[in-house]
């Protein structure tokens, strides 16, 4: 890997369908991560898209019950949310608004469509960059949103092992100056570091190394911690349940 980790900013790169349009562009991205360098993917998503997923996710997890604190999601099949404050079966401590979905037929159809697309497109980016035929269907990928709430919400410092999935793709589905104020999102190695949550908007894909340290600092920690909000920082991701135990935190 580099001695100093890059940032560097892709436009373009998928199309109003949300289809990658140059797959040769793509897998020199795929390179340069792969050498240690970060990638944000411009626009890959639309604002308002994603704020009515938002509201769907909120509206979902009203109608359905907590998973139960202190209980491993780890699991296949199951969907859940819980407002979680770094319970004892969690390796990385953190303070967020986690929904899980790995049961995807048990959703009811207007929203499982919605999930089931925006989930599709980062796997699409996900194999496209890393040249491999990774499945939802393999059991091993579920489709996970951290909401990190206002007034500290957060995730700790951690990495994910580099094999099999060798990269992290997600998605910002949040708004500076509106959704959160203040907040970092690192990611780290050696003693090289770079904070990319002012060049990571809504609508974004994030793309790094898996075993790449990251972590998302408090949110707007001087306010007052709301959980049933719609505000603070939201992340879409797909991750594999293997990397779980295997993760490592600091």
């Amino acid at each position: 890997m580099a001695d100093k980790i890059n940032l560097h900013l892709c436009e373009g790169l998928i199309g109003p369908e949300t289809k990658i349009r140059d797959y040769s562009r793509v897998e020199s991205f795929g390179r340069t991560v792969l050498g240690g360098d970060v990638c944000i993917l411009k626009q890959v998503f639309d604002e308002a898209r994603l704020l009515q997923f938002r509201a769907q996710l909120l509206e979902w997890s009203k109608r359905t019950e907590p998973f139960e604190a202190g209980r491993s999601a780890n699991q296949e099949a199951i969907n859940f949310h819980r407002q979680d404050n770094s319970t004892s079966s969690s390796i990385v401590q953190h303070c967020f608004h986690v929904f899980g979905f790995g049961d995807l037929p048990s959703v009811d159809e207007a929203f499982r469509s919605e999930l089931e697309a925006l989930a599709a497109v980062l796997l699409e980016i996900q194999n496209a960059i890393v040249g491999t035929d990774f499945s939802f269907s393999d059991g091993d990928l579920k489709t996970m949103v951290a909401r990190f709430p206002r007034g500290g919400g957060f995730q700790g410092e951690h990495r994910h092992p580099f094999l099999p999935y060798k990269i992290l793709v997600c998605a910002n589905m949040s708004r500076k100056g509106i959704d959160y104020n203040d907040t970092s999102f690192r990611l780290q190695f050696g003693q090289s570091e770079l904070d990319v949550i002012d060049d990571f908007a809504i609508g974004d894909v994030l793309v790094f190394r898996a075993d790449m340290f990251h972590q998302m600092e408090p949110v707007d920690q001087s306010d007052f911690l709301t959980w049933d909000a719609e505000d603070g920082v939201w992340i879409l991701a797909i991750e594999a349940l293997s990397n779980y135990s295997a993760s490592e935190a600091v």
